[in-house]
């Protein structure tokens, strides 16, 4: 499971991926011992699923999901200009996609506003239903939601600790 350095000269050498940067899982800090045959080729997926069955491999959660397959693909020995121009034009679209969802999104929500402009102020009214309050009455985009029933965080007997990850 670990990466093996070999420092013959000739031999290209794969730079470690920095173990800081990764972020831990809180599933992951408990000790599990796993039995698997010495042959069976165990994964990042593999570790994942040992840990929880919901669980995906670091790779799946990172952020920069690119960034990890510009690296492979160096690792294979693919043409690293080639690998850089393709990983610059992944993320570019990326990109481009999100801020197209970003503006749409900001286009929907200036169509549900309606604008009054006084001398003195702007007042912005949105439509929304004030049926859809959520499972529990307490949606936090319903109505009265900051100024209605208290939270429950300070009643006796509830647990406020965090029983599992979100």
């Amino acid at each position: 499971m670990l990466p093996q350095t070999s420092y013959e000269s000739g031999e290209r050498t794969i730079a470690h991926e920095p173990i800081n940067d990764v972020p831990v899982h809180s599933y992951t800090m408990q000790q599990i011992f796993l039995p698997t045959s010495e042959s069976r080729h165990f994964t990042r997926h593999d570790a994942a699923k040992a840990f929880h069955k919901d669980m995906v491999a670091v790779e799946e959660r990172s952020a920069h999901k690119e960034l990890i397959e510009m690296e492979k693909a160096m690792a294979q020995g693919e043409a690293v200009p080639q690998v850089r121009r393709e990983f610059r034009e992944k993320t570019k679209a990326a990109e481009d996609t999100l801020a197209m969802k970003v503006h749409e999104q900001q286009k929907r929500e200036e169509a549900r506003t309606i604008r009054v402009h006084t001398d003195r102020f702007e007042f912005r009214f949105k439509t929304f239903n004030a049926n859809d309050v959520g499972r529990d009455g307490r949606k936090r985009s319903a109505v009265g939601w900051r100024y209605g029933a208290p939270l429950d965080d300070r009643r006796r007997g509830k647990v406020k600790i965090p029983t599992q990850c979100p």
